[in-house]
């Protein structure tokens, strides 16, 4: 299940209950991706203010009703990082979403897209330079679309970003081939750690809280053991919780 695609599972909603219970939310509340259960919970400990960022258009506007009942709700429709550059500081940030997978060099999925990668250097020397012609961007998407359609169209998205297609190619070879639309950025377990260090950075004071669910042990990221597990100035802890799903809890030590 992608997180920012569909419901929450009964079991998710009830595991960022029981994390809303340890932490007991109040003064300054943000909440990354909207979920209506998860809002009433925060609600029911009355918080001085609450910010949702929710990027999905659709979710924002059954968002926008909810928050129609709650004047100390702020809603912000985009992607996080323009939402955080808008924003100062909380006493908790909260993942709503179901168990994060960190994506790691382990993970089926990165060793899914590095087989990918390591297959288009090989038959596209100049990846980061050259621009493809149609026909030969037809010859590959041939090769990959049917093994790896998701990992294609993430590949053809870097390609337009990159300048090395255009606009149209990028719509013609989507639709040619039937591609799925790439999840955005914040389905994607890499969207992790960058908001964290963010939120660590601008976002949280002394003694702020942040609670998310994983999929696994975020120690199994060697980036997450180098960045924050060792970092002095943080109490990091991992609960275990009934569906399998862990607790991740941060709290900041120091201004």
């Amino acid at each position: 299940m992608t997180p920012f695609k569909e419901k929450l599972t009964m079991q998710t909603k009830m595991t960022l209950k029981k994390l809303l219970d340890l932490t007991k939310p109040a003064g300054e509340i943000l909440q990354l991706r909207f979920d209506k259960a998860t809002a009433n919970a925060i609600q029911s400990f009355k918080p001085k203010t609450h910010t949702i960022i929710e990027p999905d258009q659709l979710i924002a506007e059954e968002a926008a009703v909810w928050a129609k009942e709650f004047p100390q709700v702020t809603l912000l429709p985009m992607q996080w990082e323009t939402a955080l550059e808008k924003l100062g500081t909380f006493d908790l940030i909260l993942i709503a979403s179901d168990p994060i997978h960190l994506l790691s060099e382990g993970s089926s999925a990165m060793k899914e897209a590095n087989e990918l990668m390591e297959n288009i250097e090989k038959m596209f020397p100049s990846l980061n330079k050259a621009h493809y012609t149609d026909e030969v961007l037809e010859g590959f998407c041939n090769h990959v679309s049917r093994s790896s359609p998701e990992s294609l169209s993430r590949f053809l998205d870097q390609l337009e970003a990159n300048g090395q297609i255009t606009k149209k190619q990028h719509a013609h070879f989507n639709e040619r081939h039937e591609l799925p639309k790439s999840t955005p950025h914040l389905e994607q377990g890499s969207f992790f750690l960058p908001f964290l260090l963010t939120c660590l950075e601008k976002h949280m004071k002394k003694d702020s809280v942040f609670v998310s669910c994983l999929a696994a042990s975020a120690y199994e990221d060697p980036r997450f053991f180098d960045e924050i597990a060792t970092n002095p100035s943080l109490d990091v802890q991992e609960l275990p919780l009934e569906n399998a799903a862990l607790a991740l809890l941060i709290k900041k030590l120091v201004n």
